[in-house]
């Protein structure tokens, strides 16, 4: 479906979405603890690295390029203006070469997961890029909880109200990079915790 065939949602459609939506802002924003349990570990960063892929694209939107007729974006939320304009371009927050990896390494069983050219060659996940969508996330939340007041339940609006104030805070990573392989599940990614900073 060509870009410019895309249209607000209505508002049935936003209300259907806005549990999906805070799922996702969650996933990168409230990592649970997991203890020393590699495993559990492995699935946290996992799921993070996933919906910040899905994130990326939410929030970017390239006027030239065709999409599935039921991918939803930002945009989509705001009714033609600035706001909608503010959610609506092209550029991601995360580079071609790092999406490529998550793609490769992580959403698809794929030949290219031992493929050092990737990015490099380390395979270090910087955990830390988790961040670059922050922004992006305080943005959408003030918009929704302004914009969309009047329709938005008192539960869902608490839970855009929370994670703005988790997306808000700044997180401490104990490392530069969470390192490790992707080769297959049983090489875990994972080997850092990343906490909120106090």
């Amino acid at each position: 479906m060509k870009a410019s065939d895309f249209e607000p949602l209505t508002p049935e459609e936003r209300e259907q979405m806005y549990d999906h939506v805070i799922y996702e802002f969650e996933s990168v924003l409230d990592l649970p603890n997991y203890h020393d349990d590699g495993r559990l570990k492995e699935c946290v960063y996992l799921k993070a690295l996933i919906s910040f892929r899905l994130l990326d694209d939410f929030f970017s939107f390239d006027e030239s390029k065709n999409y599935k007729p039921d991918d939803v974006f930002a945009w989509q939320f705001f009714e033609e203006g600035t706001v909608q304009r503010d959610f609506r371009g092209k550029e991601h927050v995360e580079t071609q070469c790092n999406r490529n990896r998550i793609n490769k390494q992580i959403a698809h069983l794929s030949k290219m997961r031992r493929d050092s050219r990737l990015c490099d060659s380390s395979k270090a996940w910087k955990m830390g890029n988790l961040n670059k969508i922050r922004p992006r996330i305080v943005a959408f939340c003030q918009a929704i909880l302004s914009e969309r007041e009047g329709e938005l339940s008192q539960e869902t609006q608490a839970q855009f109200m929370h994670l703005l104030e988790l997306a808000r805070k700044s997180y401490g990573v104990s490392k530069d990079a969470l390192c490790g392989e992707t080769s297959n599940v049983s090489v875990t990614i994972a080997s850092v915790s990343v906490q909120p900073a106090s």
